[in-house]
Order: C-alpha cells, then sequence, then structure tokens
C-alpha cells in the first residue's frame, strides 16, 4: 500500500522513493510533495498499491533519469534547467542503481564527500576535472564548468 511507502520514507528520512515494478524495473518516483494530492476526505486512497495510485491520484509524479556516464556539468544543468530535484541512474536491465539529489550535487560543489552509493558520480567529476587539465595543458579555453 502507497502508505507504506510514505511510512518508509518518514522513517528513513528521505523525501522520495523510486517505484518499481514486480520485475524491479524502475517505474516511477513518489515523494513526500505528491502526499497533499490524496483527497482529505478521501485518506482511504493510501491503502490501496501505488500501482493504482500513480496514474490517477500521484500524476504529477516524475520519473527523471539520467545515464551513469553522464558529466557533472550536464547533470546541473539538466537539474536546473528542468527543475528537478534528484534523478535516478538506471541500471542496464531498468533496475534502479543509484539516485543524485540536489544534496549530493551541493556537497561536491564544497566540497563534501558523498555516500559510498554515489561515488560513481565522485569519479565523473573528478574525470571531468583531469579532461579540464589535459584541454587547458593543449591551450584550449575551458569553462570551469564544462568538460
Amino acid at each position: 500500500p502507497a502508505i507504506v511507502a510514505f511510512h518508509h520514507m518518514a522513517a528513513d528520512h528521505k523525501s522520495a522513493m523510486g517505484i518499481t515494478d514486480a520485475a524491479g524495473k524502475l517505474v516511477g518516483s513518489i515523494g513526500i510533495s505528491d502526499l497533499p494530492a490524496v483527497p482529505l476526505d478521501n485518506l482511504s486512497l493510501l491503502l490501496k498499491p501505488l500501482s493504482e495510485l500513480m496514474p490517477t491520484v500521484f500524476t504529477g509524479a516524475r520519473l527523471d533519469t539520467v545515464p551513469e556516464d553522464i558529466s557533472f556539468s550536464a547533470l546541473v544543468s539538466k537539474m536546473a534547467s528542468e527543475k528537478i530535484h534528484r534523478v535516478y541512474v538506471p541500471a542496464a536491465d531498468g533496475s534502479a542503481q543509484s539516485i543524485i539529489t540536489l544534496t549530493d550535487v551541493l556537497r561536491v560543489v564544497s566540497g563534501c564527500s558523498l555516500p559510498k552509493a554515489r561515488r560513481s558520480l565522485d569519479m565523473q567529476i573528478e574525470w571531468d576535472a583531469q579532461r579540464r587539465e589535459q584541454l587547458r595543458a593543449e591551450g584550449k579555453e575551458v569553462d570551469n564548468m564544462e568538460a
């Protein structure tokens, strides 16, 4: 039931979570901000499975994904231009591999380390920095955020 998903978010201090189908494929995302879509006079809807509520009640819920090899600059551009707070990185089989949040981006920009599950973003950023240095060594001008 949907109420269980919201319970897990509250218990884990998370504002959103990915939704998977029976095969484990990422099919949606739900967040605390979607909760007001449930009418106060019909809270019993939360006893239904999310799969039933996604197309009818939580119609504004978005599933934003990015490829695993996205550059940091492209990631920031996508999140800023599309005004999204989180993106999922699906695995080749469509399952959820990782999630990158605005908090992760801010940690990287501020120099804080990321949780182990998000180290691939750290590696991509390091690669971007190395690529910028290589381009500078070749005498090419490089914007600070582009590789």
